[in-house]
C-alpha cells in the first residue's frame, strides 16, 4: 500500500539510503564497522613526539661531536681513556634510543594507517584502489615504496573528507573532496630523511680518519634537522585524518562527532 510505512524497511536520513553497517551488507563484501583511530593516533602522536625530543639531543651530541673531530684536525684534542670510555657509552645509549623512538613510532604510524585505511568502507568509500594490507605493505616493497604510500594517503585523506558531506552553499550538491598539500609534504620530508640518514650511515661505516668523521658528523645533522620539522608534519597528518574520520562517521550516523568513535586499540 503506498503512503505506509514499512516496518521491515532501513530507515532513511537526509544524507541518502543508509547503508548496512556492522559488517553486513547485500550483494558484496562484508564492511567492517566503524572503530575509531583515536587510540592508534594517540601513541603514533607521543611516540613521533619522544622522537622529536631524541632527535635533539641527538643533533646535541652530534655538533659536540663535530667540534671533538674540528679539534683533532686542528691538533688540540688531547683525550684520555676515560673520556674515550663515557663518550662511547654515551653513543651507544644514543643510538639505542634513537632505534627504539624510531622503530616504536613507525609499527604506532603503520598500525594507524591500517586502522584508518580499514575503515573508509563504513565511511562511504567504494571502489577503493588499495586494501588495509597493502596500506601497510607498500612501505616495504623496493622501487614502489617512492611512491605507492603517498598514493594510499591521498586516498585515505580524500576518503576520509568530512566537507565533502556538507551540501555547497550555492549548489546545494555535497563539495568535492578537497586535497591537501599536507600530504605532500609528508612524503617529500619523509624520503628525504630516508635519504639523509641513509648517507649518514653510510658516511660513518666508512669514517676512520677526523677528516672522514667530520663529514659523517654534518650529514648526521642534517639528517636530524630534516627528522624534526618531518616528525611535525607527520604528527598533523595523523591528527587531521583522525578528526575527518570522526566527524565523517558522526555526520552519516547523525550524531555528535565527538561521540560517534568507538574508541578501540
Amino acid at each position: 500500500m503506498s503512503g505506509e510505512l514499512n516496518p521491515y524497511e532501513a530507515p532513511q536520513s537526509a544524507l541518502g539510503p543508509a547503508r548496512p553497517v556492522q559488517g553486513l551488507t547485500f550483494g558484496g563484501p562484508p564492511i567492517m564497522p566503524f572503530a575509531s583511530a583515536r587510540t592508534r593516533a594517540a601513541w603514533a602522536v607521543g611516540l613521533l613526539a619522544m622522537t622529536m625530543v631524541v632527535t635533539v639531543l641527538s643533533m646535541a651530541v652530534t655538533y659536540t661531536s663535530i667540534q671533538g673531530a674540528e679539534a683533532q684536525m686542528a691538533g688540540r684534542a688531547l683525550e684520555d681513556e676515560d673520556t674515550s670510555v663515557s663518550e662511547l657509552m654515551m653513543y651507544v645509549s644514543l643510538a639505542l634510543l634513537v632505534i627504539a623512538t624510531g622503530l616504536g613510532s613507525s609499527i604506532a604510524f603503520l598500525m594507524w594507517i591500517h586502522r584508518v585505511h580499514r575503515n573508509l568502507p563504513s565511511l562511504g568509500a567504494t571502489d577503493l584502489r588499495f586494501t588495509p594490507g597493502w596500506a601497510v605493505g607498500w612501505f616495504f616493497v623496493p622501487i614502489m615504496n617512492l611512491f605507492r604510500p603517498c598514493q594510499v594517503m591521498r586516498e585515505v585523506w580524500r576518503e576520509s573528507d568530512s566537507a565533502a558531506l556538507a551540501p555547497d552553499p550555492w549548489s546545494g550538491n555535497p563539495s568535492p573532496p578537497t586535497g591537501s598539500s599536507l600530504v605532500g609534504w609528508w612524503w617529500a620530508l619523509y624520503l628525504i630523511m630516508n635519504v639523509v640518514n641513509q648517507a649518514a650511515f653510510r658516511a660513518s661505516m666508512r669514517a676512520e680518519t677526523p677528516e672522514t668523521t667530520l663529514v659523517a658528523e654534518w650529514i648526521s645533522l642534517a639528517g636530524d634537522l630534516i627528522t624534526f620539522p618531518a616528525a611535525i608534519v607527520a604528527i598533523r597528518l595523523v591528527q587531521t585524518i583522525t578528526k575527518n574520520q570522526e566527524n565523517r562517521h558522526g555526520l552519516l550516523a547523525g550524531v555528535d562527532p565527538f561521540e560517534a568513535g568507538r574508541p578501540t586499540s
